[in-house]
């Protein structure tokens, strides 16, 4: 997404594809108080949708703290990943693409035994794919 305004097509576009491939609809959308969602236009969409939009009160930083939480373990562990392997920043995308793989197939803390993979398939995910961050790779 390269604009803000951009927000409500790509989240429809979300909507569609995950509706279809989990055969489940999406029913809220949290947001905070961003202006990509509070106009009309958006609401009329949320709502011919059947979804329930919900905000966060204005100001309440502690109603936003998890995402918060979560974006900063993101980025500590894109950072931290990078300058230990002494990766140059072409490398960013696909650093945080393996970041985020692995955050989906490790427990989560609130369910210490599932993982975000096993709760969204219902399956254990085949980690033996796995390999050292960073080692080199012969083909």
């Amino acid at each position: 997404m390269k604009l803000k305004f951009e927000a409500l097509s790509k989240f429809l576009l979300f909507k569609v594809s995950v509706e279809k491939q989990f055969n489940k609809p999406i029913k809220i959308l949290r947001s905070d108080n961003v202006g990509e969602f509070i106009n009309s236009n958006s609401q009329v969409s949320l709502q011919n949708a059947g979804i329930i939009h919900q905000l966060s009160c204005p100001y309440t930083l502690e109603q936003n703290c998890v995402v918060e939480r979560k974006h900063c373990h993101i980025i500590e562990t894109l950072l931290s990943l990078m300058f230990d392997a002494k990766l140059p920043l072409q490398f960013l995308v696909d650093t945080l693409l393996s970041i985020m793989h692995l955050i989906n197939r490790f427990p989560i803390s609130h369910s210490p035994k599932t993982s975000p993979y096993q709760l969204l398939y219902r399956k254990l995910s085949n980690n033996t794919h796995l390999k050292m961050f960073s080692c080199l790779y012969y083909q």
